[in-house]
Protein backbone atom coordinates (compact mmCIF):
# COMPACT_ATOMS: atom_id res chain seq x y z
CA UNK A 1 0.00 0.00 0.00
CA UNK A 2 1.76 3.20 -1.06
CA UNK A 3 3.03 5.55 1.68
CA UNK A 4 0.77 8.56 0.24
CA UNK A 5 -2.47 6.45 0.57
CA UNK A 6 -2.22 5.24 4.06
CA UNK A 7 -0.80 8.74 6.39
CA UNK A 8 -2.42 9.38 9.05
CA UNK A 9 -4.42 6.05 9.09
CA UNK A 10 -3.20 2.89 11.15
CA UNK A 11 -2.87 0.16 9.14
CA UNK A 12 -5.10 -2.44 10.84
CA UNK A 13 -7.67 0.42 9.85
CA UNK A 14 -7.87 0.67 6.16
CA UNK A 15 -9.69 -2.60 5.16
CA UNK A 16 -8.09 -4.47 2.08
CA UNK A 17 -6.88 -7.47 0.78
CA UNK A 18 -3.38 -8.99 0.17
CA UNK A 19 -3.21 -11.53 -2.82
CA UNK A 20 -0.43 -13.39 -3.09
CA UNK A 21 0.75 -15.75 -6.08
CA UNK A 22 3.22 -17.96 -6.02
CA UNK A 23 3.95 -18.07 -9.78
CA UNK A 24 6.12 -15.82 -12.19
CA UNK A 25 4.38 -12.54 -13.53
CA UNK A 26 5.07 -13.91 -17.05
CA UNK A 27 2.59 -17.06 -16.52
CA UNK A 28 -0.09 -14.63 -15.59
CA UNK A 29 -1.96 -13.68 -19.03
CA UNK A 30 -5.49 -12.49 -18.12
CA UNK A 31 -5.83 -9.69 -15.55
CA UNK A 32 -6.58 -10.59 -11.89
CA UNK A 33 -10.46 -9.86 -11.40
CA UNK A 34 -12.27 -10.69 -8.45
CA UNK A 35 -16.12 -11.73 -8.84
CA UNK A 36 -19.30 -10.90 -5.76
CA UNK A 37 -19.71 -14.73 -5.51
CA UNK A 38 -20.16 -16.29 -2.28
CA UNK A 39 -18.87 -19.81 -0.89
CA UNK A 40 -21.53 -21.94 0.93
CA UNK A 41 -18.28 -21.36 3.20
CA UNK A 42 -18.61 -17.86 3.85
CA UNK A 43 -22.37 -17.85 4.25
CA UNK A 44 -21.79 -20.28 7.15
CA UNK A 45 -19.29 -17.92 8.44
CA UNK A 46 -21.23 -14.88 7.77
CA UNK A 47 -23.89 -16.22 9.92
CA UNK A 48 -21.79 -17.86 12.75
CA UNK A 49 -20.44 -14.38 12.99
CA UNK A 50 -23.96 -12.88 13.17
CA UNK A 51 -25.01 -15.34 15.77
CA UNK A 52 -21.63 -15.20 18.16
CA UNK A 53 -22.48 -11.20 17.73
CA UNK A 54 -25.56 -11.41 19.81
CA UNK A 55 -25.32 -14.70 21.43
CA UNK A 56 -25.27 -13.81 24.97
CA UNK A 57 -28.93 -12.18 24.16
CA UNK A 58 -30.53 -15.14 22.12
CA UNK A 59 -29.23 -17.61 24.21
CA UNK A 60 -31.20 -15.85 27.40
CA UNK A 61 -34.14 -15.17 25.08
CA UNK A 62 -34.28 -19.10 24.29
CA UNK A 63 -33.63 -19.64 28.21
CA UNK A 64 -36.46 -18.26 29.21
CA UNK A 65 -38.95 -19.25 26.64
CA UNK A 66 -37.68 -22.99 26.70
CA UNK A 67 -38.20 -22.83 30.59
CA UNK A 68 -41.70 -21.69 30.34
CA UNK A 69 -43.02 -24.29 27.56
CA UNK A 70 -41.32 -26.83 29.80
CA UNK A 71 -43.00 -25.57 32.64
CA UNK A 72 -46.01 -25.52 30.95
CA UNK A 73 -45.68 -28.96 29.21
CA UNK A 74 -45.11 -30.56 32.84
CA UNK A 75 -48.33 -28.81 34.13
CA UNK A 76 -50.12 -30.21 31.73
CA UNK A 77 -48.91 -33.66 32.23
CA UNK A 78 -48.84 -33.54 35.90
CA UNK A 79 -51.93 -31.51 36.73
CA UNK A 80 -54.21 -31.51 33.55
CA UNK A 81 -53.49 -27.61 32.77
CA UNK A 82 -50.83 -25.42 31.02
CA UNK A 83 -52.12 -22.24 32.62
CA UNK A 84 -50.94 -21.43 35.75
CA UNK A 85 -48.21 -23.37 35.69
CA UNK A 86 -45.96 -22.31 32.83
CA UNK A 87 -44.99 -19.42 35.40
CA UNK A 88 -43.54 -21.90 37.38
CA UNK A 89 -40.69 -21.62 34.73
CA UNK A 90 -39.53 -18.74 35.35
CA UNK A 91 -38.30 -20.11 39.01
CA UNK A 92 -35.33 -21.93 36.44
CA UNK A 93 -33.46 -18.39 35.88
CA UNK A 94 -32.53 -19.41 39.68
CA UNK A 95 -31.28 -22.56 38.08
CA UNK A 96 -32.74 -26.08 39.04
CA UNK A 97 -32.58 -25.68 42.66
CA UNK A 98 -34.67 -22.00 42.40
CA UNK A 99 -37.60 -24.31 40.70
CA UNK A 100 -37.35 -26.86 42.96
CA UNK A 101 -37.51 -24.53 46.34
CA UNK A 102 -40.43 -22.48 44.21
CA UNK A 103 -41.91 -25.50 43.97
CA UNK A 104 -42.41 -26.43 47.13
CA UNK A 105 -44.77 -23.64 47.72
CA UNK A 106 -47.42 -25.06 45.41
CA UNK A 107 -50.26 -26.36 47.27
CA UNK A 108 -50.42 -29.57 45.45
CA UNK A 109 -49.65 -33.18 47.21
CA UNK A 110 -45.65 -33.87 47.61
CA UNK A 111 -45.68 -36.44 44.92
CA UNK A 112 -47.38 -34.12 42.27
CA UNK A 113 -44.34 -31.71 43.16
CA UNK A 114 -41.89 -34.67 42.82
CA UNK A 115 -43.23 -35.35 39.19
CA UNK A 116 -44.01 -31.61 38.25
CA UNK A 117 -39.84 -30.45 38.96
CA UNK A 118 -38.89 -34.08 37.31
CA UNK A 119 -40.89 -34.24 34.45
CA UNK A 120 -39.99 -30.22 33.68
CA UNK A 121 -35.90 -31.17 34.03
CA UNK A 122 -36.49 -34.14 31.14
CA UNK A 123 -38.56 -31.66 28.80
CA UNK A 124 -36.07 -28.80 29.64
CA UNK A 125 -33.49 -30.80 28.56
CA UNK A 126 -34.76 -32.56 26.18
CA UNK A 127 -36.17 -29.39 24.23
CA UNK A 128 -32.75 -27.67 24.95
CA UNK A 129 -31.26 -30.66 22.96
CA UNK A 130 -33.44 -30.55 20.10
CA UNK A 131 -32.91 -26.65 19.93
CA UNK A 132 -28.86 -27.11 19.88
CA UNK A 133 -29.57 -29.97 17.32
CA UNK A 134 -31.74 -27.17 15.03
CA UNK A 135 -29.04 -24.55 15.21
CA UNK A 136 -26.45 -27.54 14.44
CA UNK A 137 -27.77 -28.25 11.17
CA UNK A 138 -28.97 -24.64 10.60
CA UNK A 139 -25.32 -23.38 10.91
CA UNK A 140 -24.07 -26.47 8.98
CA UNK A 141 -26.82 -27.08 5.89
CA UNK A 142 -27.07 -23.52 4.92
Amino acid sequence: MPESFRIGFPREQIPYTVVQIGSAASHLTYDLTFSGFHSEEIDRALLINQISENLFALSFVWFILLSYVSAGLSGLLVFGRWRGYANWGFWNLLTIVGLIVAVMFLTEGWEKRGKFWRSFTVIFTSLTLVAWAILVHLVWNI
